[in-house]
């Protein structure tokens, strides 16, 4: 069995309109929540061995955070710019592809596409919020078997459930 995590990035700023989806950065309530949510994800179910995440600046950002709660673990971590505004559907082959070292894999991404992806695997229906968080149970031993109702829903996290915003 394999470790699925799936988390949208902490959440955004819309302050310069100038700025391009791709690159907006995190707004103050994004940094304050996205180390208070890694921190959830680690002591809760331990870190990921492998990062899978948005060339997007929000969720690089996003990113960051989380390498800082494990800094001391061993992660690979993937920039795949398929991520960026993918259908679930993409989401779940770039999963795929991934090595069959990857035991315990966080995708960081963008919605819909991450609550579409939880409905595939597992059947349930999450609206993910910003710096919302899946755990998913993956019943395969190859990420190459990824398919529709092969995970069971194992956690599900966000900020106004977790800790104050």
């Amino acid at each position: 069995m394999k470790q699925l995590f799936l988390l949208r990035h902490a959440k955004s700023s819309w302050s310069d309109s100038d700025i391009k989806d791709f690159d907006r950065p995190l707004n103050k309530r994004g940094k304050e929540n996205a180390p208070k949510m890694a921190a959830v994800l680690h002591s809760t179910y331990g870190a990921p061995d492998t990062i899978l995440v948005s060339p997007a600046k929000r969720t690089l950002d996003t990113a960051e955070y989380h390498l800082s709660e494990y800094k001391n673990d061993q992660i690979t971590f993937i920039r795949d710019e398929r991520i960026y505004e993918a259908p679930g559907s993409r989401l779940a082959q770039v999963i795929s592809e991934l090595s069959e070292d990857a035991e315990r894999v966080l995708l960081i991404g963008h919605n819909p596409g991450l609550s579409h992806l939880v409905l595939y695997l597992s059947g349930e229906a999450l609206d993910m919020p910003t710096n919302g968080l899946a755990i998913l149970d993956v019943h395969v031993d190859s990420w190459f078997a990824l398919g529709p109702g092969i995970a069971s829903l194992r956690g599900y996290h966000y900020p106004k459930k977790d800790f104050a915003t």
